[in-house]
């Protein structure tokens, strides 16, 4: 959250007369700010690990149609080491 922003705004807000309203109004912009950063950075973990489940999957198909590892690497632009490891995830 955005803390050294409300304590400087809090700070501010005490000297002068309609402090209280303004400071009532300034938190609850900064917690929505807050609510709001946080959907983006869930947002954008699901995602990342929708993307890697379908990594993953397209890994394990590739493999059971005969394809090799480098092969692998090449067709889907993944280390050969990612591949190693999405054949062997669970997830």
């Amino acid at each position: 959250m955005h803390y050294d922003e409300l304590r400087n705004r809090t700070r501010e807000l005490k000297e002068s007369d309609k402090g209280g309203d303004s400071m009532s109004d300034v938190i609850r912009e900064l917690i929505e700010r807050g609510r709001e950063q946080g959907r983006e950075e869930g947002i954008e973990q699901g995602v990342e690990k929708g993307m890697r489940s379908a990594q993953v999957r397209n890994v394990r198909t590739m493999l059971g149609k005969g394809l090799g590892i480098e092969e692998i690497s090449e067709y889907l632009s993944l280390s050969v080491e990612d591949v190693e490891a999405y054949a062997k995830s669970g997830a």
